[in-house]
């Protein structure tokens, strides 16, 4: 071991160079080489609440009547969770996805702050 670290040191073995990309910060795109995780988390959100409203029969069938008014308030709250989640999705404010620059946002304004008075 000793013997290879003094050979390192005399310039006897050259370290091997891997080239580093500059631009770290995009998201692997997982999900058929389309959507990564992130994405696909938020799109499948609004399906789940879906699939769950509509599951429970009580909820909008009464006596074997249908109420119209509770299918139509279901579809209007799948339709806004599903505009949010593509917003969260897909939008970029200041090349940062919308949701984490909502969570910075959130953080930035809730956590204490210190201000110095230089007279």
């Amino acid at each position: 071991m000793l013997f290879l670290f003094k050979k390192v040191l005399s310039g006897g073995v050259e370290m091997r160079r891997f080239t580093v990309p500059f631009d770290i910060d995009f998201e692997d795109k997982i999900i058929g080489g389309k959507y990564s995780l992130r994405q696909a988390g938020w799109l499948i959100l609004p399906i789940f609440y879906a699939f769950f409203s509509f599951s429970n029969k009580n909820s909008f069938i009464r006596n074997g009547n249908i109420i119209w008014i509770s299918v139509i308030f279901k579809i209007f709250i799948i339709g806004l969770l599903g505009f949010v989640a593509i917003i969260f999705a897909f939008h970029k404010k200041n090349q940062i996805n919308y949701d984490k620059y909502l969570l910075k946002l959130f953080k930035f304004t809730c956590r204490k702050k210190i201000f110095k008075s230089y007279e």
